[in-house]
């Protein structure tokens, strides 16, 4: 996941926005589709690699109007053309559930169900023209007052054609690790298991909140939300804005100093950037793992295949499925000869392959047999790799990290790794 930062809702960035992201170590920005790119490219120069995400905005929405699917989709092609040398990832719009209705529609399934039809509209027709691009539900107003809940099942259609869901997810007081505040997405997730997450919004609206308190609950929601690997970004809302109605949640003040929030986020520490393809949902399935809260993950556990180096993961999923009864592969990530990375379950999910660890256990398996062999250097630069991301991500420490000798009476993952070990280059990062 990376840690993003909703933009300045305007034409122009302050000299301070640029700061901002210097300070917080931002890694992905969403912007509204009125900002012109050229105001994001002094932060591409510094940080090539930022992620950007647009929120297509138009100022055609209010109370009961909203524009015809044609109407949207003539006035945001030109900034979505504008926009395809940034990003290829694009919201459609945001909030139209919103229980004030200033957003063209409201919480009623009435008004879901003439949303679902527009967006569909808008939707099939922006694919026309921008096949490229990746378009995305737009997070809704969360809560029972603006019946997000129900919107999801009425627009379920249009979310399984949309390439990612949007998820705004706000709390007051201490509700920002509560599963119907902060940690909502999840809820979205169970819903629609299959699609990428993206928490386009999220923010503490507590009356009178302090710096000090506004810093320490951010900087422990991106380090949550980080653990669960469908959510692609989290974006704070916001960075700074004209607009006084949304200053309490700046991390710009209205004299341009910035919030201490900004270098508590900065110092969070970043896993590195790794490749990883999740193919968990296309290899064989007996049934369903029991499911943990990611904050259980403690140990990781390294696994050979005592196969040859042929062997594929759905091979591995057959065997594990078919031949020992399980519910699906054992492992959680396997690493193949040539060092490619797959995620084959869950991390929520208690997999069988560790023992008595496997409810706090995440584990990686390498494709071939090392009880005499050394496993070949593509595959062990990954693994160091997939090691140094996953004990940052939730927090392993190194005496945690264990082959699964070390555990049961097996050679697995074979005598190379007694050696290896303690030589890891994580160690030095």
């Amino acid at each position: 996941m990376l840690i993003g930062i909703h933009a300045r809702n305007d034409y122009t960035f302050t000299p301070a926005d640029y700061e901002l992201v210097r300070v917080a170590n931002i890694e992905a920005i969403k912007v509204l589709s009125l900002t012109p790119p050229r105001v994001l490219e002094p932060i591409l120069a510094e940080r090539p690699g930022t992620k950007v995400l647009v929120r297509l905005w138009t100022d055609q929405f209010g109370v009961g109007v909203r524009p015809t699917p044609q109407e949207f989709v003539e006035r945001v092609a030109p900034a979505i053309q504008a926009y395809k040398e940034l990003t290829c990832d694009f919201e459609i719009p945001n909030e139209p559930n919103h229980f004030q209705g200033i957003e063209g529609w409201g919480p009623t399934p009435e008004d879901a169900q003439a949303f679902k039809e527009w967006y569909l509209a808008v939707l099939r027709e922006l694919r026309n023209r921008f096949p490229w691009a990746r378009f995305g539900f737009p997070g809704l107003a969360p809560g029972s007052i603006h019946n997000d809940m129900v919107w999801l099942d009425v627009c379920k259609e249009a979310i399984a054609e949309s390439d990612w869901l949007g998820c705004h997810c706000y709390w007051q007081y201490d509700n920002y690790l509560d599963l119907w505040w902060g940690l909502r997405f999840r809820l979205y997730h169970e819903l629609f298991p299959d699609k990428p997450i993206e928490i386009t919004e999220f923010g503490d609206s507590s009356p009178d909140l302090s710096d000090l308190l506004m810093s320490y609950r951010y900087v422990r929601y991106y380090v949550k939300a980080r653990k669960y690997s469908y959510v692609r970004g989290a974006y704070a809302f916001i960075a700074s804005s004209p607009d006084p109605t949304w200053h309490p949640f700046s991390w710009i003040r209205p004299d341009g100093s910035m919030r201490p929030v900004a270098e508590a986020v900065g110092q969070i520490k970043r896993p590195p950037k790794v490749e990883i393809e999740d193919i968990s949902h296309r290899l064989p399935r007996g049934g369903q793992y029991q499911w943990r809260d990611v904050d259980e993950i403690e140990y990781l556990v390294i696994h050979h295949s005592a196969s040859p180096p042929s062997t594929t993961v759905e091979q591995i999923a057959r065997y594990h499925v078919h031949g020992r009864g399980w519910p699906g592969i054992g492992y959680h990530f396997v690493i193949d000869p040539q060092g490619k990375i797959y995620r084959v379950n869950s991390e929520e999910n208690i997999s069988f392959h560790a023992g008595e660890k496997n409810a706090n256990a995440l584990g990686i398996c390498l494709i071939g047999n090392f009880s005499e062999a050394e496993p070949p250097a593509a595959q062990l630069n990954s693994l160091c790799k997939l090691i140094h991301y996953l004990r940052i991500v939730y927090e392993i420490p190194r005496a945690r990290i264990v082959g699964h000798r070390e555990l049961a009476r097996t050679i697995c993952p074979g005598p190379w790794w007694e050696k290896f070990n303690p030589s890891l280059k994580i160690w030095e990062w």
